[in-house]
Order: structure tokens, then sequence, then C-alpha cells
């Protein structure tokens, strides 16, 4: 329900509006004096503060004056619980800040009422404004990412209109070998552009909540190797060796497209962050009754401060690969929102310049 700090010298109100407020399962907090309240209001960050007026030493109105000159305790709203019935003293209450004020002695319905009000209020104000914020930075995060797909693809589609200009008005005659290269570039160049599209589209449909799973029984083994053979002259071209130690007969639940898209993404990765001559290992195991998919490599690694961006949503975190390989920095993301609607999970180990694991648990089970 929230929490309610109560600032009264008598401690016979304190015990019969805090036994009150408990009983509407709030929780309670409690000081005797203005200085006191000052120190327990950091400590428990209530949603509402009720406030006695008439406190020696400190009264109430100096105690709302500070919390309200205070940026941590200034949006908490007040109540007035006061004797004092004078109208100038009601309006200098809500001048000061204060958001109701009660009357002693109160009529307990009322009084909870009230809170009640004020304290939906305050909850209410911190949900939109959570909102708020996820929504900017989901906005800031979306103009990032198609700022930078915007500009690959403007790289790569001028690359492809050199090619074919070269091709159809040039008079040079290339030797099979230059034709050779000038092919196996746009290709990967083609590819490249292929995943930076595939998952934008993907990554699209997340956000806009269009990604409903249809779960099935899947053979995870035909699916490794299927798309790993996609990617198997590429590796070659790099003199990566890919490794595969994957287990017969096992099958796991969820939908095949989401599942192709995830390991799909987790080959590549792996492929474009290691460097000329490496290893690629790509496992499967059984963990716990479901299937664990493990791809390991010796690649360039990723810095332990750069870990957890990996798998936030509000955090961009995209850069090149070992042979200047490009990406949209949502290809990780995209596969946890993608396991999260097919009972699975995703994590990551990395040391710098040493290499990288990635291990995803599927879900043998529909639930």
């Amino acid at each position: 329900m929230g929490t309610i700090l109560i600032v009264d010298d008598n401690k016979q109100n304190l015990q019969v509006l805090g036994n009150l407020l408990h009983e509407n399962h709030y929780k309670v907090a409690m000081a005797k004096d203005g200085p006191s309240a000052l120190q327990i209001v950091k400590k428990v960050n209530p949603d509402l503060i009720v406030l006695d007026i008439m406190m020696p030493d400190m009264d109430g109105f100096e105690v709302c004056q500070k919390l309200k000159a205070d940026r941590d305790t200034r949006d908490i709203p007040i109540i007035f619980l006061t004797a004092k019935t004078d109208s100038e003293d009601i309006v200098k209450g809500f001048v000061l800040g204060g958001v109701d004020y009660i009357t002693k002695p109160f009529k307990k319905e009322e009084l909870v009422v009230r809170i009640k009000n004020h304290v939906d209020l305050i909850q209410s104000k911190k949900r939109v404004l959570a909102q708020a914020q996820e929504l900017e930075a989901a906005n800031a995060l979306k103009d990032k990412v198609f700022g930078i797909i915007a500009h690959d693809l403007r790289d790569a589609l001028g690359s492809f209109k050199e090619f074919t200009t070269i091709m159809t008005e040039s008079n040079v005659d290339f030797e099979p070998e230059e034709m050779e290269e000038l092919l196996n570039f746009m290709k990967e160049k083609a590819g490249t552009t292929f995943e930076l599209l595939e998952n934008l589209l993907w990554w699209s449909r997340s956000q806009r909540n269009k990604l409903q799973p249809r779960l099935e029984p899947i053979d995870i083994e035909e699916v490794i190797f299927t798309i790993a053979a996609q990617y198997q002259d590429w590796a070659k071209g790099k003199q990566i060796k890919l490794h595969m130690k994957l287990q017969e007969d096992l099958r796991i639940i969820g939908d095949a497209d989401h599942i192709k898209t995830v390991i799909k993404n987790l080959i590549v990765n792996a492929i474009k962050f290691t460097s000329k001559g490496g290893e690629v290992t790509l496992k499967t195991e059984t963990k716990d009754d479901n299937v664990r998919f493990v791809v390991t490599d010796n690649g360039v690694g990723i810095a332990p401060e750069k870990m957890p961006a990996l798998f936030d949503q509000y955090i961009h975190y995209s850069t090149y690969g070992t042979n200047n390989e490009k990406g949209s920095g949502i290809g990780l993301i995209l596969c946890q929102q993608l396991l999260a609607l097919n009972n699975g999970t995703i994590g990551a180990e990395s040391e710098l310049e040493k290499g990288s694991k990635f291990f995803v648990d599927f879900s043998t089970n529909i639930e």
C-alpha cells in the first residue's frame, strides 16, 4: 500500500495512528519530534508524511519548510494534523507545501480515505514518471539504432552502386582472380547488410509486441548444424575453425523462427569477433532437465565494464568485428527478448583478448 511517516510529540497519538494505518496495510515509520523526522525521512523515503504542527523546539511548519527545501524530500506529500483550526494556520500550511489539513479530533474513516487518496496519487505520478523515462530512453535508443543502421545501409548500397557501375560502364578487363575477389567482397557485404535488416525487422516487431511464439518440439542439433553451414564459407574466409560438439536427439520446445534467430545471432557474433586463424566451438549439453547451447570463441573478448550493457535494452552497445564487420548492436537484446517468449535464458562470460562464451538454456517442456 505504501509507507507513511507519522510525526507527533504525543506518544498516544503515534500509537493510535500507527495501529490505524497498520490495520489498513500501510508500512509505518514514526518520529516524536521535528529533528528526528528529518533524519528518519532520509532512511525510509515515505510515500506520505502525517505531520503534527504543535511540537516543541521545531514545529510542523518549520519541518515542512526544511523538507520542501531539500531536493530529495520536496516531492513527498505532507498532511498536517493539528488541533489548530484558524484559517490563517490552514492557509499557512498550504502555502508551505502541504497537500491536506486534518483537524483533531479526527474521524478514522476520513483520515484513512484522505491518506489513501494522496498515496494513490503519488504512486500514480511515480508510475507515470517511470513510464515517461522508459519511453524517453526507448526513443533515444531507437533514434541511435536507426541512425547507425541508416549509415550502414547507405554505405552498403553505395558499395553495390559503385560495383554495378564498374561492371556496366568500365572498360577495364578484370582478371579472374580480381573478379572473384570483388564478387566475394560483394557477397560478404550483402550478407552483413541482410543480417542487419533482418535483426532490425525482428527488433521492430518486438518493440510493437508483435512477437507471439508458436511453441513446438524442435530438433536443436539440426537447427544448429543447418545455420552453421550457412556461415561456413565466411568462417573459412577468415581461416576460423568451426568445431561442433552437438548431442543427438535433443528436443527443445520453442518457436522455430525465434530459436533460429537466436542461434544465428550467436554464431554470427562469434565469427565476427574472432580473428583470423581463431576457433569457434558450438556445443550442446543437458542441464537441469533443459538443453544448453554454448558458443565459445577465442576472439577479442569483452571488457568487464562493457558486460552489463550486453543485455540492457536501454544501452546501445555496438562495435566492429575483427574484419571490420558491422552490426546493429541490437542482436543480443533481441536474443534475450525472443528467449523470454520461449521460456529460455541467455548469459555470457568473457575476458578481454581471450574470448567469449555465450550460453542459452532452452526449455524442454511446454509451460
